[in-house]
């Protein structure tokens, strides 16, 4: 077709545009992905995306303490009931006590805590939400001062643990009975590819890299847009952070495996 704000030349059909970020920066066996295109955040300022108003980088917002204490929080105590991870139906009693030895740890895939969330039916459910860790809550206020957000409240959070060759399909997060507060995004272990688009799949997404201790605001505009992870990068993370002999085994799992805790107002 003919489109005036291209000036009058012939428009591209765009209907895939989402899709074929992801196919161009998936993983595949003994293939380079060229990854000249993504952005990568400038540490010590908040990074914005004119294109996308709302949408925030806070780079390396974490130290390496925080990220390590974080990701001890999360594999200790949010993936343990009564909290709901993606083996609680299916595992029974068993589906606990996952750090640090338990074999169902390499099959966790995702645990939900405060307002629990019904995949099935895309509603949170009001009764029995379960307690956020104090150091969450107070990572998020942090991160709403930062970035002008002061009256948000942390009400859920998705906990995702990512395996180097898991991705997460072009989404939207639209079941929040109000979409004017932001998601809070917390990214710990492997570097990861986040593709922003727009309210459409037919949006071509903007590309940037994401690293352990990044924190990400989903407000305004981008709050409605698509959104997923098509890439981990192996071998990303690293930390010089002198710790305990029990954090050790969380510097372990942080060097092969990606963490990101996304928390959001419900209601």
């Amino acid at each position: 077709g003919i489109n005036a704000e291209t000036g009058g030349r012939p428009t591209v059909n765009m209907a895939s545009a989402f899709k074929e970020a992801e196919k161009r920066y998936k993983r595949y066996k003994n293939v380079d992905t060229d990854l000249s295109s993504v952005v990568s955040c400038p540490e010590g300022e908040v990074f914005a995306l004119p294109s996308h108003p709302g949408f925030n980088v806070l780079p390396k917002f974490l130290t390496e303490k925080e990220q390590l204490d974080l990701a001890a929080v999360a594999l200790q105590n949010m993936v343990e009931p009564p909290n709901r991870t993606n083996l609680t139906a299916f595992e029974g009693p068993s589906a606990s006590n996952f750090w640090p030895d338990n074999p169902l740890l390499s099959k966790l895939r995702w645990a939900t805590i405060g307002y629990h969330y019904d995949w099935t039916n895309r509603v949170y459910e009001k009764e029995n939400p379960t307690s956020f860790p104090p150091l969450v809550r107070d990572i998020c206020e942090r991160i709403a001062t930062a970035t002008a957000t002061s009256d948000f409240r942390p009400e859920a959070a998705i906990l995702n643990l990512y395996p180097p060759s898991a991705t997460l399909g072009g989404h939207l997060d639209d079941v929040e009975e109000s979409l004017l507060q932001p998601v809070v995004s917390i990214s710990l272990g492997l570097d990861c590819i986040f593709l922003l688009g727009g309210e459409t799949k037919e949006e071509a997404p903007v590309a940037l890299r994401l690293r352990s201790g990044d924190c990400v605001v989903m407000g305004g505009r981008s709050r409605t847009c698509y959104h997923g992870v098509p890439r981990i990068l192996e071998g990303t993370f690293s930390s010089s952070h002198p710790c305990d002999p029990e954090y050790e085994a969380i510097k372990r799992y942080l060097e092969s495996n990606r963490l990101n805790l996304n928390v959001r107002q419900v209601f």
